[in-house]
């Protein structure tokens, strides 16, 4: 077995669970951590998910983000979330990188991809080509 997929079993699972393209989690995974599950960001995201502890805590309200499937739990929970509160894939892809309240602010615009800094704006159409990504 490749190692990026070791999670497959998980990523089924909770993508099933929360509506979730298995493959577009597949992606986030490994654009978020490439699979590591110990991956700690400069600024405090852990996990395979990468999650800030503020939004660990909203999301999970407990548990450890260093946890392959409570990480794979959160990051399907969280995507549902913030795609029905924002109304697409991609607008959920890029609250997810930046921050949902700076998304709200240009979600309205028609130009709104253009208003994303550089690496929100790669996060998003990386995300969205996820059908390249296999779930075994």
């Amino acid at each position: 077995m490749r190692p990026e997929d070791r999670y497959d079993g998980l990523i089924r699972h909770y993508a099933e669970l929360y509506q979730r393209d298995a493959r577009q989690v597949k992606h986030q995974i490994r654009q978020e951590s490439s699979f590591n599950s110990s991956a700690v960001s400069p600024a405090g995201a852990k996990g395979l998910a990468q999650f800030e502890p503020a939004t660990w805590d909203e999301v999970m309200g407990h548990g450890d983000p260093f946890n392959p499937e409570m990480s794979i739990e959160a990051l399907c929970k969280y995507m549902a979330r913030l795609q029905k509160a924002l109304g697409s894939l991609a607008l959920a892809l890029a609250a997810y990188n930046w921050g949902i309240g700076h998304v709200q602010k240009v979600k309205g615009e028609d130009n709104w991809r253009a208003l994303l800094p550089a690496e929100t704006a790669k996060y998003v159409r990386d995300g969205l080509n996820f059908q390249c990504e296999h779930v075994a």
